[in-house]
């Protein structure tokens, strides 16, 4: 009996939210969720549908005006754990924030911002302008046609099937980019690894500098670019014979050209080695 008293106290203390609104097409959907998930996914309707799983003291606040969508907690007695499932339609641009909050959007196709403090960011899709931040936690996207811009300080990030320019920050954390399509590639972080997959686009610009890590490079396809290698204390290593072409003092600098050199390939790892593997 004291069982049952306790499920049945329990099961009162949760709110279930399920609510459907119309949209324009210039709308935008605005989130901040302080502790739990928000889980969005693209779907064919111009609605939007908001379900959430909360707290008996936390409400959820959904406002629609000024051409924006916002979804909040209305925090009476202070913050409380909410899980948010939103559905959306594809092209809308999504913008969302947390604290304690893992973050996860797939099937869209239109810009995306993702921010959490503590907690995993997941992509799938998207199309534009990618921002995606997380403090401890992993970062990871896909399939995504945009400029994507990604910072983590305690986490992984991960980025596969890319079209657009990237740059990647990190600090405490390794960087996997696979199937990138990108004349502007930027990476570093100053305690990871680095693995570059992907084409070479004459006259891009590609830069890969890790502290306490390597960097291993993997083109994709036909290649013509002058490559800069800098290494402290690593070695450099390659699958294919290079020539040196320019040797500068201090530590182990140098480049050498493939093809026309027409794109700038630059490779740094001070406490770590590099390993270009071309040709096999």
């Amino acid at each position: 009996m004291l069982f049952m008293t306790a499920a049945l106290a329990a099961l009162t203390l949760v709110q279930q939210t399920d609510t459907t609104l119309a949209v324009s097409r210039d709308t935008r959907l605005s989130v901040n969720n302080f502790e739990g998930a928000i889980s969005v996914t693209g779907w064919n309707r111009n609605e939007v549908r908001v379900q959430a799983t909360s707290g008996e003291e936390s409400q959820v606040k959904i406002r629609l005006g000024g051409g924006v969508l916002r979804i909040s907690q209305n925090m009476r007695y202070g913050p409380e754990s909410v899980d948010l499932r939103i559905s959306v339609p594809a092209w809308m641009s999504v913008d969302l924030e947390g604290v304690s909050t893992s973050i996860s959007v797939s099937g869209t196709q239109g810009p995306v911002s993702a921010q959490s403090v503590e907690g995993d960011i997941t992509l799938r899709g998207g199309a534009g302008n990618i921002s995606l931040s997380s403090v401890e936690g992993a970062v990871s996207a896909e399939e995504t046609k945009g400029n994507v811009e990604v910072t983590s300080v305690e986490g992984d990030v991960v980025l596969r099937n890319i079209a657009g320019e990237v740059s990647v920050s990190a600090v405490d954390g390794g960087i996997l980019l696979e199937g990138i399509t990108s004349s502007s590639v930027r990476a570093n972080t100053v305690d990871g690894d680095i693995t570059f997959a992907g084409g070479i686009t004459d006259g891009g610009r590609y830069g890969f500098t890790t502290h306490d890590g390597n960097v291993t490079i993997r083109p994709v396809g036909k290649i013509n670019a002058t490559v800069s290698v800098s290494t402290f204390s690593g070695e450099f290593e390659s699958t294919s014979p290079v020539t040196v072409t320019r040797t500068q003092s201090g530590g182990n600098r140098f480049s050498f050209t493939i093809g026309t050199g027409s794109a700038n390939l630059d490779l740094e790892a001070f406490d770590g080695s590099i390993r270009f593997e071309y040709g096999r």
